[in-house]
């Protein structure tokens, strides 16, 4: 059975990640984003034979261990849809041997010359 937890900081909490995050977007210009709030999320394949049973047991792995109940609030999803594949990002251009990132080659370094006693 597939499920899903979903953890954030309590309200009450600072969520110092999520406000850099806002931040950020409107430096970028998105000025309708009205508030941020960072937080994780777990997708879990879970062996049970109900729903409630599934439940129990996941706000019991979230009371234990994926949640700090004092600073964390969590919602648990029963029997959610496989998610789809997050999509690709763009692969950075990584330079070749002998060439600069510009593409244009690379400028052979001068080999230095011994220093020593002039005759």
């Amino acid at each position: 059975m597939k499920a899903r937890i979903t953890v954030y900081p309590r309200r009450e909490v600072l969520d110092p990640q999520g406000k850099a995050i806002h931040q950020a977007l409107h430096r970028l210009g998105f000025d309708e984003v009205a508030e941020v709030r960072a937080g994780k999320s777990f997708e879990i394949d879970l062996a049970a034979r109900s729903a409630d049973a599934a439940r129990k047991r996941l706000e019991a792995m979230c009371e234990k261990l994926l949640a700090n109940k004092i600073m964390e609030s969590y919602t648990v999803e029963v029997g959610v849809a496989k998610p789809a594949k997050p999509a690709k990002a763009a692969k950075p251009k990584v330079a070749k041997a002998g060439k600069a990132t510009t593409g244009k080659p690379a400028k052979a370094a001068k080999a230095a010359k011994p220093r020593g006693k002039r005759s």
